[in-house]
């Protein structure tokens, strides 16, 4: 059972079309008259007695549609290394403030651009430190890049993210009234998050697919193999759509990878 999963990324692109010029006036007077050090600091005094703000949240555009989003063109080139506010969450009690720069993977992957990395999280510390928020949490491949680069000693997003997708994988367990035992297969599993996933799990019939390994046979997934399996897709969109082809039908994806693979795609692979 593949589930439409760009119906997320439509409803995206609709909302940019549809509301875009509001979101960046929004984003920029937001941008202009309170990201600024002494109001950052203003706010960190109040939230020392109030402690609301939790986490300083940094995520950055998967595409360039992903960042006009929140910039109109003109603006993306000045929000690059550079955090600006995009707005605010809720989660249980406290608050967070989330941010973003208009940079891709590919910059961040790049050994070149490690001192524009060092920097970036130096600046996020700086906003961390004058707000008041005990945390500073980074999106995607960003944990990896800064553990790799040794600009931090712990991922906190990891564990949350591992103890979100066990939850998934037990409720999808759940739903297909699959055994306990049923396969799990990790598209990715040989990297950053991939490893300690399959460390968090501790289970057997977890299996691990990446570019990184040699290819084997008879992995759960395939077409011929007539076994139920949970994949989850911790690589990216065209890693999963590059092994739609061998995936059999009924199997359950669970989708980690940003931005969304596109159903269109996966259904003319297979």
């Amino acid at each position: 059972m593949v589930p439409p999963l760009n119906d997320s990324l439509a409803h995206l692109n609709h909302g940019i079309g549809r509301d875009s010029s509001r979101r960046h006036r929004w984003v920029s007077l937001v941008n202009r008259f309170l990201n600024r050090a002494w109001i950052l600091t203003l706010f960190g005094a109040a939230n020392s007695r109030l402690g609301i703000l939790s986490t300083v949240f940094l995520t950055y555009p998967g595409s360039e549609e992903y960042a006009s989003y929140f910039l109109p063109p003109d603006k993306v080139h000045a929000a690059r290394w550079t955090p600006i506010i995009v707005g605010l969450y809720r989660q249980r009690s406290l608050w967070g403030l989330s941010m973003a720069v208009a940079n891709t993977e590919s910059e961040f992957r790049d050994p070149a651009n490690r001192g524009q990395i060092r920097r970036l999280v130096e600046k996020m510390e700086d906003v961390r430190t004058r707000t008041g928020a005990r945390h500073v949490s980074y999106a995607g491949v960003l944990p990896g890049v800064l553990f790799r680069l040794r600009l931090r000693q712990e991922a906190i997003e990891t564990v949350a993210t591992c103890r979100l997708l066990a939850a998934a994988i037990a409720n999808v367990r759940r739903a297909m009234n699959y055994p306990d035992d049923v396969s799990i297969v990790l598209l990715g599993g040989a990297g950053f998050l991939g490893r300690r996933l399959r460390a968090y799990l501790r289970a057997d019939g977890v299996y691990v697919v990446d570019l990184g390994l040699r290819w084997r046979k008879g992995l759960p997934f395939e077409s011929h193999s007539g076994r139920p399996a949970i994949v989850v897709n911790l690589a990216s969109c065209a890693a999963l759509e590059q092994q739609a082809s061998t995936m059999a039908p009924g199997l359950v994806v669970i989708n980690e990878a940003y931005p969304e693979p596109s159903l269109a795609r996966i259904i003319h692979e297979r």
